[in-house]
């Protein structure tokens, strides 16, 4: 194998396969990267832990095709370093690869390809068209609600379905809840797979949204079998979806009440929340809310830190009423708040609470109370 390439062009496609480069998994190979040259002037570029396999490819100058299996990590840190236009990279007969450009010469350790583990392909898959920035905004307003308590699998990722016309993402933790819906085209080519609603990774999800690039307006969906496979451009994500059934989660969401809604400034809440939080109990993150006309008031205690507290202007009529959150679900969420205002539903003490954006009918987000 010997190829020439620019050096942040390989750079860039290297990042994308660092997530599943695991360096501390049970399996030392799942820490290298496949590297594969074309006759065509591209290399491939595989990397898997498993349960999600990322592949990608770049152009380059290939005067000998051939292969290389080299540690993800390392590779990356060596070229992203590099500042000339073009690097030369061979493969030499210990399987180790030899990086030249000017007077550096470097060689880096590696593994005899055949030991790297054999990938499926999905050439023969029909792929359904997602907007790449609506897919991404889905996973960006769930995953904050994911669980990670590995006791409870069918919790441990977000799930996608198809309702008619409209794709929905919804996660749990119990303590959480998140559900964003999205219109969209041509519903009638989307995998059936979708009806039943299939159940991505956290892992998966973080990997989807490192890696989507909003520059290519769309990502293709296939499902085969057990694995969910997501194309957009020359990358190809596959990860294998959780085998369990996602609770019935309309039956935790309240319905809407106007009448028990705060209209909120986002940004003020935010900022409040924040300076108050800071006397909370680190063990519990318990933060108290009272809401009366007109008027939303913060409280915070701990023995070693001290009180804090603080109240705004809000736009309210309901009665009066005092709650107790964990403050980090609150933050978690206004950091995606999209609008200048949100509209907060408390019924009463023990039942859960629910944040809009503002006026759209498109997303909520459940946060269950804690006792004060």
């Amino acid at each position: 194998m010997l190829v020439s390439i620019e050096p942040k062009r390989f750079a860039a496609e290297l990042y994308k396969l660092l997530g599943v480069a695991n360096v501390k998994g049970p399996l030392a190979v799942v820490s290298n990267a496949l590297i594969t040259a074309n006759p065509d002037n591209t290399i491939n570029l595989e990397a898997t832990d498993l349960e999600v396999t990322i592949s990608t490819a770049v152009e380059c100058a290939v005067q000998r095709p051939g292969q290389l299996c080299l540690n993800a990590h390392n590779l990356y840190n060596v070229v992203k370093g590099l500042t000339v236009p073009v690097a030369e990279i061979s493969a030499l007969e210990n399987s180790w690869a030899q990086l030249r450009y000017g007077d550096v010469d470097c060689r880096i350790v590696g593994i005899p390809p055949v030991e790297f583990p054999r990938l499926p392909t999905f050439d023969d898959l029909s792929f359904f068209s997602i907007g790449t920035s609506t897919l991404l905004e889905m996973i960006e307003r769930t995953i904050i609600s994911v669980s990670t308590d590995e006791g409870r699998p069918n919790l441990t990722g977000g799930y996608l379905s198809l309702n008619d016309n409209q794709l929905v993402m919804v996660a749990t933790d119990g303590h959480r809840l998140s559900k964003v819906i999205r219109e969209i085209d041509q519903a009638d080519e989307a995998p059936e797979d979708l009806e039943k609603g299939i159940i991505i990774p956290r892992k998966s999800l973080i990997e989807l949204k490192r890696t989507l690039d909003t520059a290519i307006p769309q990502v293709g969906l296939a499902v085969s079998g057990n694995n969910a496979v997501f194309r957009f451009g020359t990358t190809t994500i596959m990860v294998r979806l959780i085998d369990a059934g996602f609770p019935d989660y309309n039956r935790v969401i309240p319905k809407e009440m106007p009448e028990r809604q705060a209209v909120i400034r986002t940004d003020e809440f935010t900022q409040k929340l924040r300076f108050v939080s800071l006397f909370s109990s680190p063990r519990t993150n318990n933060l108290s809310l009272a809401l009366q006309e007109e008027r939303l008031e913060f409280t915070a205690s701990d023995p070693d830190t001290g009180e804090g507290r603080e109240s705004m202007a809000i736009e309210y009529t309901g009665p009066k009423v005092q709650v107790g959150f964990n403050h980090r679900y609150l933050t978690d969420v206004m950091g995606i708040l999209k609008e200048p205002h949100f509209r907060f539903q408390v019924t009463d003490t023990f039942s859960a609470s629910l944040v809009l954006d503002g006026d759209r009918q498109d997303d909520l987000f459940l946060i269950m109370p804690m006792r004060l």
